[in-house]
């Protein structure tokens, strides 16, 4: 076996058929992978150190050829040498410091509470979604506030301390009680609103995301399931009847604010969703037709909605056509909150039928956009709809890309006409087609 020297040109001139090279140097062994090729200077070489101590034989990794340079191979070796020499084992102080090491990792991550680990997960993973203002509001206003038995509140606990009986509690005071509230002046407790229970599925859909997330960092390991029973939902089928429509919009004048005014008509002119609706801008708008752009659509695809005669008059402007004083644009929050004013002038309230005890609920904003699409499909079947509702076409929607603007056209204006006749609007100002 030749023996080579613990130099550049000496190691290069190792062949890639060798298994095992020894050195001049005491005890230092050289170990080819497969890949090693001194001419195209590929693959490496591992060099070790084997020693005795105590009458056990061990092996020292010093590093790798040409990964590592010479001069740090060298002082490798001489290193470990030198601690043989005084009778310390290399191997056995490496393990030890690998694992001081990894003691105070855990040290230091024991003192990542739920909110430290929280605000992490919306900074490197939430900030690349559009759930990502959402996922903040759950942290700020649901997690980080809520108190738990023993008076600390979620955000405080370290991450390391979370266990299943906590989000157990977490999802039945939501569920109960709602948003937590702080102690009022004095230390009394305010009663807290109604309770959430869909909140608290949604909340708990957050915390799935963010402990699978967490798992594994900031010392966190996950040793429970994070399934919890969810509350029971039922999918709203509201509609609203002709003359729930007439009383809507009759009502609308109660509202001091023109802006959700116009943009609750929208929703339900153009069965668009309240949030779109909300942020429309002009930049959007050319002549008869309203092109979302795919960063404000929930398919996150760009739509073409056209506007009818009543649509078009609403989107008049420059900039956000409905904005806000404090923000931007008006919020879906704001449209929620005035569509109830709306239905109470309109004395339309949730209400139980007799014959099967079934509870109708109040409409909301969104119920405009669906009462919208269940008047066109009565007219133009199933499939139009979902083009103008922008519903993602299952398994096609990467390659089926028409827009059928000219069937959206003739529905949306044939619901136009049909809203004009339900509000005993005049229609002298629509052109009839000839067929």
């Amino acid at each position: 076996m030749s023996i080579y020297k613990l130099e550049e040109r000496s190691i290069k001139s190792i062949p890639g058929t060798d298994k095992e090279v020894k050195f001049d140097l005491e005890g230092l062994l050289g170990f080819p992978n497969k890949n090693w090729n001194p001419t195209t200077g590929k693959g490496k070489i591992v060099l070790r150190y084997r020693y005795s101590v105590n009458g056990q034989r061990r092996k020292f990794k010093l590093g790798s050829y040409p990964q590592n340079t010479i001069k740090q191979l060298s002082a490798e070796y001489k290193g470990a040498a030198g601690d043989v020499a005084q009778g310390r084992d290399p191997q056995g102080q490496r393990q030890q410091d690998t694992e001081v090491i990894k003691q105070q990792k855990v040290s230091d991550s024991a003192n990542y509470t739920v909110a430290e680990v929280g605000q992490k997960f919306v900074e490197n993973h939430s900030v690349k979604k559009r759930s990502c203002a959402e996922d903040v509001r759950i942290l700020n206003r649901y997690i980080i506030p809520m108190e738990l038995r023993g008076g600390i509140t979620l955000g405080e606990m370290p991450i390391q301390e979370v266990r299943k009986h906590h989000l157990i509690e977490l999802h039945d005071k939501i569920t109960k009680y709602g948003i937590p509230k702080k102690p009022g002046k004095g230390g009394h407790k305010p009663k807290g609103k109604k309770g959430a229970p869909i909140m608290a599925n949604r909340v708990m859909q957050w915390a799935s995301k963010f402990f699978n997330w967490a798992d594994g960092r900031y010392g966190f390991e996950l040793g429970f399931t994070l399934r919890v029973d969810r509350n029971k939902e039922n999918k709203r089928t509201r509609v609203l009847s002709e003359e729930e429509i007439k009383l809507f919009w009759e009502h609308l004048d109660i509202l001091s604010n023109s802006r959700s005014r116009d943009a609750l008509k929208l929703v339900l002119l153009t069965a668009a969703r309240p949030g779109e609706c909300a942020s429309i801008h002009s930049t959007h708008v050319k002549d008869d037709k309203w092109i979302q752009p795919e960063y404000v659509t929930k398919s996150d695809r760009e739509h073409l909605v056209p506007l009818a005669p009543m649509a078009k008059q609403l989107v008049q402007g420059t900039g956000y056509i409905f904005p806000s004083p404090r923000t931007q644009h008006t919020n879906v929050s704001s449209l929620e909150h005035d569509m109830k004013k709306v239905m109470n002038a309109a004395g339309i309230h949730t209400y139980s039928l007799i014959r099967n005890r079934k509870l109708v609920p109040q409409p909301t904003p969104h119920d405009l956009r669906r009462t919208a699409a269940t008047y066109i499909e009565s007219k133009y079947g199933e499939y139009l709809p979902h083009r103008i509702l922008n519903h993602a076409k299952l398994g096609l929607s990467q390659y089926t890309l028409h827009e059928y603007e000219k069937e959206k056209t003739e529905a949306l204006r044939w619901w136009d006409r049909k809203l004009m006749g339900i509000l005993d609007k005049p229609q002298s100002n629509v052109i009839h087609l000839s067929a």
